[in-house]
């Protein structure tokens, strides 16, 4: 088992280091299964997996950007770079 610890973001707009709406916190495998559709974000809430910190109905969107990033087209060079990019 691999121990990773660290600080990540995700954001939108001109700013941002602004404070979070919302902080998730989950396991790195969790987060995997998350990006590979093996885990559903409201199931992982429920059993305590995936824990929300703020604004919980921003948190509700996850599971529609985690479909989008499941989902994405794979023909575009940013796709084909590695690289994802979700708008909500």
């Amino acid at each position: 088992m691999v121990n990773i610890s660290g600080v990540g973001k995700v954001g939108e707009g001109p700013d941002p280091n602004q404070n979070p709406d919302v902080v998730l916190e989950l396991s790195v495998l969790d987060m995997q299964r998350m990006f590979t559709g093996n885990l559903k974000p409201l199931p992982a809430y429920m059993s305590g997996r995936l824990k929300v910190n703020g604004d919980l109905s921003a948190a509700t969107r996850l599971e529609e950007v985690m479909d989008r990033v499941i989902n994405k087209p794979t023909s575009t060079t940013a796709a084909s770079a590695g690289h994802t990019i979700v708008n909500i």
